[in-house]
């Protein structure tokens, strides 16, 4: 039996969607990711932060476990060039860990570096240490030379993300910020 001509002649609708829907759709997944990138940014900026945090936590500990070892002062800083400490404080670039029996701050031979770590630093985190202090020495009972020492780690807005403190025992300790307290300028 032939189906009726009304019947044969109509169209079955095609799976998918019209222009206007596909711009609505657009339209909402656009602001979407508007309000989610802020949120986006900030996740980045602390996982970085604490990326660089647990690295300077490991050199340290590195640092502490060497004097101990090796029962000779051993000394931390921030380094340019791998060979000599900077004296800026800027802990964000690279770090060199050495053996410092004559307390002068520099490494006497080649053999006297324990480790070198160039290109550490994060982009767009700023790392600095205390007001006059450019590196960490440990003595050779595991104790920090010194006053306690803060290396802070700051986002671009100043915010800061995390800190270590150095305390006068030689013990690391490591907090986060949560973006709530604001760095020093």
């Amino acid at each position: 039996m032939p189906l009726p001509l009304h019947v044969a002649t109509q169209r079955r609708p095609t799976p998918g969607f019209t222009l206007p829907e596909f711009i609505i759709c657009l339209v909402i997944a656009a602001i979407l990711a508007a309000i989610a990138l802020p949120k986006l940014q900030q996740t980045l900026h602390r996982q970085r932060a604490i990326s660089a945090q647990n690295a300077l936590v490991a050199h340290l500990h590195l640092t502490r476990a060497t004097a101990l070892w090796r029962r000779q002062p051993t000394l931390i800083c921030p380094t340019v060039d791998g060979n000599r400490c900077s004296h800026r404080g800027d802990w964000g670039t690279s770090w060199l860990v050495f053996l410092d029996p004559d307390g002068d701050g520099r490494a006497n031979a080649p053999y006297d570096i324990i480790r070198v770590t160039l290109g550490a630093r994060q982009p767009k985190l700023r790392v600095f240490g205390s007001a006059g202090r450019s590196h960490v020495r440990y003595l050779a009972d595991g104790r920090s030379a010194g006053s306690n020492q803060t290396i802070r780690f700051c986002d671009p807005s100043g915010a800061l993300q995390a800190a270590i403190i150095i305390n006068n025992s030689g013990r690391v300790r490591s907090t986060s910020g949560r973006g709530a307290q604001r760095c020093p300028p």
